[in-house]
């Protein structure tokens, strides 16, 4: 019964967003737009750090947010490493 109901669900789903784009809506989000990120609070230290050529690890350990691996995609998709080169 559950996996029949679940069918239902996606195909009402999937019949409504292809009704809409049908209909010249846009969906989703637009394309390169930034969306709130958790180092965001963090920006200015993270700026700092990286001026002063701290890796990505230590940052994370100092702002104890997000993984260094996230924080490399925060610094590459703000543009932050750009900001302290000359």
């Amino acid at each position: 019964m559950r996996i029949w109901r679940d069918h239902l669900s996606a195909k009402r789903t999937k019949l409504g967003l292809a009704r809409v784009k049908a209909n010249g809506t846009a969906l989703g989000r637009k394309k390169g737009q930034q969306v709130k990120s958790i180092f965001d609070a963090h920006k200015d230290k993270i700026i700092e750090l990286k001026g002063l050529g701290v890796t990505n690890k230590r940052i994370q350990d100092y702002i104890q947010v997000g993984t260094a691996q996230s924080l490399g995609k925060y610094i590459i998709s703000r543009k932050i490493a750009s900001i302290n080169e000359p």
